[in-house]
């Protein structure tokens, strides 16, 4: 469709117990986790009550934890109930001055399919606290 659709940007600072997968790379499931979160928030903030049905992910590069992320996710299109959502995750790096910038090299790309909840059962689930 040619509607105009939301986008959102969160950040996030990995640390480094528990986050590696291979000694010294951050996991790549807590990458698809930020990257889903993202999305996730952004559907229900644009007013959709959806769930992740399908995640794909695409792994750029490494991230060595700790690190510093920002996830820009965008709301692709909407058919029916299906809301096609995509996330870019990028590393912080601060600059030589100390202000912190984003990369412009992507560490992930993620594409999801989130469902629409039924109506009759919409009524039962509340907003999260953490979207409030």
């Amino acid at each position: 469709d040619e509607t105009e659709h939301p986008t959102a940007h969160i950040v996030a600072q990995i640390g480094t117990d528990g986050t590696e997968g291979v000694p010294g790379f951050v996991h790549g499931g807590l990458t698809s986790t930020l990257a889903d979160t993202a999305m996730g928030n952004l559907a229900w903030h644009a007013g959709y009550k959806a769930f992740t049905a399908n995640l794909n992910v695409d792994f750029r590069a490494p991230l060595s934890p700790p690190a510093c992320v920002v996830v820009d996710a965008k709301i692709e299109k909407t058919e029916g109930r299906k809301v096609y959502l995509s996330a870019d995750v990028f590393e912080v790096q601060e600059m030589q001055d100390g202000t912190l910038a984003r990369s412009n090299d992507v560490v992930a790309e993620a594409t999801s399919l989130f469902i629409v909840m039924d109506k009759a059962k919409e009524t039962a689930v509340t907003t999260p606290d953490s979207l409030v």
